[in-house]
């Protein structure tokens, strides 16, 4: 694959699904993306932004769940999002999101070899989230592989109970609206 004549470096392919390092420059407008497969050759343009972000949603309940994990990495949701593996989030915890699109890091990813380690977002500061409205510390965001951010927000002490809508920032722009994370109270 390459964006705008750069290789990039591929870490998952799927019938469906690429997950493509792109290039952490500050080039921005249209570029050219080719997929080359030993099916043939597929072009298309698109506009590249310096930051587009994301959150990825797990597949159930129309989509609505962030992908979020407690720290023992299991999934955080509603009993029964993923039976026997879910749980609700606590006011005050600290949970680990998944995303897409946080733009340059420190040091800076390069699109040809791929995410050898995790590396944080250029400008921390830039990051801001709100769950159920209201602000929410957002401990670290970086990128963990390619195409794939974290970030590890806490959930504000005073979330009441139930899907808590989820909103995260970077440079002025949001991730997707519709995005909830399942919060419990003691």
């Amino acid at each position: 694959m390459t964006i705008d004549g750069k290789l990039a470096a591929l870490h998952y392919i799927s019938p469906l699904q690429l997950n493509v390092q792109v290039p952490d420059d500050s080039a921005t407008g249209p570029v050219t993306v080719v997929v080359t497969t030993p099916q043939g050759t597929g072009t298309t343009t698109t506009t590249m932004q310096t930051v587009s972000p994301g959150l990825f949603m797990y597949d159930a309940a129309n989509r609505r769940y962030v992908a979020a994990q407690h720290a023992d990495y299991s999934i955080v949701g509603p009993p029964g999002l993923y039976p026997g593996a879910s749980s609700p989030a606590k006011p005050g915890e600290t949970i680990i999101l998944y995303a897409t699109g946080f733009g340059p890091t420190l040091p800076p990813t390069s699109c040809r070899a791929g995410v050898a380690s995790a590396a944080p977002v250029a400008n921390l500061s830039a990051v801001s989230a709100t769950i159920g409205g209201q602000p929410a510390q957002v401990q670290w965001a970086g990128i963990t592989m390619a195409g794939v951010w974290q970030m590890n927000v806490q959930i504000p002490a005073s979330t009441p109970s139930g899907d808590a809508a989820i909103v995260a920032q970077i440079g002025g722009k949001s991730t997707q609206g519709g995005a909830f994370v399942t919060v419990q109270g003691p």
